[in-house]
């Protein structure tokens, strides 16, 4: 993935973002909970690969506080 994107720095093919709208009550210390659960489970999302030129590494970092916040919908109201 790292050469396609450093090939192609254009190309969104191993780049992707996801926004959710959540409706209802949500329950956010739960949601930040379950998301810190997650990261804490599987170090690949907390893995960032740093590169120049032909040299490359990839670091692990230790799990930390992960943070939520709720962003108002500006439609509503």
């Amino acid at each position: 993935m790292l050469f396609h994107s450093l090939y192609a720095p254009k190309s969104d093919a191993y780049f992707t973002q996801t926004q959710c709208t959540l409706y209802g009550t949500v329950h956010l210390s739960a949601f930040e909970q379950a998301w810190q659960h997650v990261v804490e489970r599987h170090s690949i999302l907390r893995t960032a690969f740093v590169w120049q030129g032909f040299d490359r590494e990839k670091f692990g970092h230790k799990p930390s506080d992960l943070s939520v916040g709720k962003i108002p919908n500006p439609k509503s109201k």
